[in-house]
């Protein structure tokens, strides 16, 4: 039980570890009165290993494991529609938005002017539920460079619709 008494005072950085193999860690160190162990004795369960220092007791740093096997990770869906700002902002010549879907449905990723004239659609098809990164690198639909100026961004996706201002500046 703890606070436990030892002889004289601790004179190096404790240890932990089950060097008796009988399922419980035990605790060493070096005190003024010589090597104290303190027998940890637990009635729990599984545990995972003591997180030490860099990663071992030489602590190094080395972190040294063999993969075993690797399961993948179920595909996150996303719990709500959003669509991030642009980034960067300004920006010349691309920028990025994310885009998160809730639905198998159709996404529209579309470029407009402060006129409301279309310069490029960057995207229209059936995506997945999921989160999508699009860039726009500031060409219309020819493959021209947009002027500077201020445009928007359309996202529609099912029932959603959001617009983002931004700034393409050259």
């Amino acid at each position: 039980n703890f606070p436990a008494s030892i002889g004289g005072s601790i004179e190096t950085t404790p240890a932990i570890g089950d060097l008796d193999n009988d399922g419980d860690y035990e605790l060493i160190f070096g005190t003024t009165m010589g090597l104290q162990v303190i027998d940890i004795k637990t009635t729990a369960g599984d545990r995972e290993s003591w997180k030490m220092h860099r990663g071992n007791v030489y602590r190094n740093g080395l972190y040294d494991i063999t993969l075993v096997s690797i399961e993948p990770d179920e595909e996150i869906v996303p719990d709500e529609f959003y669509v991030s700002q642009n980034y960067p902002n300004p920006f010349n010549p691309t920028t990025r938005i994310i885009v998160n879907t809730i639905v198998y449905d159709r996404l529209i990723v579309s470029i407009f002017d402060a006129t409301g004239r279309l310069i490029n659609t960057l995207i229209n098809e059936n995506v997945e539920a999921g989160a999508y990164s699009i860039e726009w690198n500031g060409k219309d639909h020819n493959g021209q460079m947009a002027s500077t100026g201020i445009y928007f961004m359309q996202v529609i996706s099912g029932e959603e619709n959001r617009i983002q201002k931004m700034a393409f500046l050259k």
